[in-house]
């Protein structure tokens, strides 16, 4: 008996330990129908136990989407929308009342606000949407981008990823050591994965480590590069592009960040196979597949 009271309760452990990890999705939602992706995405967040959704592209009168999303996932969800864009490309961030706190000391504008130098004299580019929330014993900046197509504008992009990289070295010398975490979440829009985080299908670029911006100074780590390294054939982006294998949403990562990252939980969710074809994934949902990532919340930095 004492063996079987002390077995339920390691497995109760266990399953609190798993429950109390933070799961956040970054979902880029481009090119899709806005009355049919809200049910879907809510649904895609519910299974993964998600706290935060970071998405991206949210086009087509964004509120509408923002609004019919939120009342799909369900009164314990807020959310905020970017507005800075000159088009409807703006960002969301829906978090879970219940299980995440906005944090409102270290970022204006009520806990959330809007980074428009990213936007690197583009008025018509997303700006980052930066957070800071906390679960647990994990506070953390969330930083929410949709970086410039290399095809619109190589010399914007590299601006964007420089201006990210300078807010982020900025904020956490200006905080002076008390704040080392930063997820940036997103569509980072890259040619080609991991270290060459800034690169494009140049094949000069590609071969230059220097241009590697967002990874400078090993400011930030892609969580999905090495999963890329045990299969380049894994992508995010699913739709028709010169160069289909495109792994260009997901996660960088601070140091301090790391410490909390479960490693090897950031992957692809295939959630196209929940459609007759890919098509109908795209013309109903995404032109793009979600990213997950998890957290540990249980031990102080």
């Amino acid at each position: 008996m004492k063996w079987f009271i002390s077995t339920l309760a390691v497995l109760a452990f266990a399953l609190n330990v798993q429950a109390s990890d933070l799961r956040i999705i970054s979902w880029n939602i481009e090119d899709a129908t806005p009355h049919s992706k809200a049910d879907f995405i809510a649904k895609v967040a519910k299974e993964q136990k998600a706290d935060i959704l970071a998405l991206q592209n949210v086009n087509a009168t964004p509120y509408y989407i923002a609004n019919d999303l939120s009342e799909q996932l369900g009164g314990n969800w807020a959310y905020r929308v970017s507005t800075s864009a000159k088009n409807t490309k703006q960002l969301a961030i829906f978090w879970n009342t219940k299980t995440v706190s906005l944090k409102t000391s270290k970022v204006p504008n009520n806990g959330i606000y809007e980074e428009t130098d990213i936007q690197a004299g583009d008025s018509t580019a997303a700006p980052a949407q930066i957070g800071y929330f906390q679960k647990g014993s994990f506070d953390f900046f969330l930083i929410n981008v949709n970086l410039i197509d290399a095809w619109q504008s190589q010399d914007v992009k590299l601006k964007q990823a420089a201006v990210l990289h300078a807010w982020v070295s900025g904020k956490k010398k200006a905080l002076s050591g008390t704040e080392n975490d930063f997820v940036v979440a997103g569509s980072f829009n890259f040619g080609f994965p991991g270290e060459r985080a800034s690169a494009f299908l140049d094949d000069d670029v590609i071969d230059n480590p220097s241009y590697s911006i967002l990874e400078g100074n090993g400011l930030l780590k892609f969580t999905m590069y090495a999963a890329w390294k045990k299969d380049p054939s894994i992508k995010t982006y699913i739709g028709d592009w010169e160069n289909d294998d495109r792994l260009v949403d997901g996660f960088a990562l601070s140091k301090g960040a790391t410490r909390h990252y479960v490693a090897g939980s950031s992957k692809v969710l295939p959630v196209d196979k929940q459609f007759e074809d890919v098509d109908d994934y795209m013309e109903h949902v995404s032109n793009h597949l979600p990213v997950i990532a998890r957290f540990k919340t249980d031990f102080e930095d």
